[in-house]
């Protein structure tokens, strides 16, 4: 056991230090990545790995895949240079495993398995990925897309508001609920100073394409230690899409100042959480460049979320900030 990790760390030792020799294998076009929704974590993945064992003789790669437990179902490492545009792709997620595949002519071409496993697919640890959540983040593009929610299902919250909720994270006042008004014949996400809650919440679920607020972050690092920086409210966004989240909401304490509201946003794949504590001032939705201020703690193991939430709102209940 002993011998196989040490194998292991000196394979990756090596990738690492030969990895600046290594041509970047591009897999997918930026339509592919387009269309690819909560896929981009997997696309990234999959040029990165293959990048770095490119660099390898066939046996060396093979004893690298086989210790990560990446496999080819279909096809081998070679065929990948063959892969473009017309052939279609497809990428899921079941029974803990990911699964990437091509078809030529309806056949398989290539299919390459491997686990939905945190340090694997995102190649670093959790606190390795606390260091580099910043750029992720600025990495995401900045333009203010509507998430896109079916309103087939919308139940009435009163006679002017329709509501639309799938489901909740440990609590039901902290859902994925998104509130709808009408105009003309169709519903539009509400986004009304007299609904400031309401409006919050499908802020943060990507609904609302017109604002994009300026976000001053102050992340919570390994070691106690905090990072700040300076992000669009878009970026955060378009992070949480791409990468598969699925977002939470909850209004913690209406103050006098404003909403103090706590955001999850959960990648049930990788079994990892982002926890946001976000304050909307009063009047947000008229003041189009106001600055909003969250506390971001990133990267958290499914199993600890729930304890490091008491945490948060127990410490933020007691101070305004």
């Amino acid at each position: 056991m002993k011998g196989n990790f040490l194998h292991t760390i000196a394979t990756i030792a090596f990738v690492c230090m030969m990895s600046h020799h290594a041509e970047a294998i591009n897999l997918f076009s930026e339509q592919a990545r387009q269309s690819a929704g909560n896929m981009g974590i997997v696309m990234d993945f999959m040029e990165r790995y293959f990048s770095e064992i490119e660099v390898h003789d066939a046996q060396s790669q093979k004893i690298r895949m086989y210790d990560d437990k990446v496999f080819f179902t279909e096809g081998d490492i070679t065929d990948l240079k063959l892969v473009n545009d017309t052939m279609p792709l497809t990428i899921t997620c079941r029974e803990k495993h990911y699964f990437v595949k091509w078809t030529v002519n309806d056949q398989p071409f290539i299919t390459v398995v491997f686990p939905a496993q945190f340090e694997l697919v995102m190649g670093m640890n959790h606190d390795e990925a606390k260091k580099h959540f910043k750029n992720m983040v600025l990495d995401a593009d900045t333009s203010c897309i509507r998430h896109q929610v079916s309103t087939d299902n919308l139940v009435d919250y009163n006679d002017s508001i329709g509501r639309f909720q799938s489901e909740y994270f440990e609590i039901e006042s902290l859902n994925d609920a998104s509130y709808y008004v009408r105009a003309n014949d169709n519903w539009i996400p509400l986004f009304d100073n007299q609904y400031q809650e309401f409006s919050a919440a499908n802020l943060m679920h990507g609904l609302i394409d017109t604002v994009d607020y300026p976000l001053h972050v102050e992340q919570s690092m390994y070691g106690g230690e905090t990072n700040s920086y300076d992000i669009r409210l878009s970026q955060w966004i378009n992070y949480c899409i791409g990468q598969g989240h699925k977002v939470f909401f909850a209004v913690e304490e209406v103050r006098e100042d404003g909403i103090l509201a706590i955001v999850i946003a959960q990648n049930r794949e990788l079994n990892y959480n982002h926890l946001m504590s976000i304050v909307f001032p009063n009047g947000f939705i008229d003041k189009h460049q106001t600055v909003l201020k969250a506390k971001i703690t990133p990267f958290i193991p499914t199993h600890n979320v729930k304890n490091l939430y008491q945490q948060q709102y127990t410490k933020h209940k007691r101070r305004k900030w």
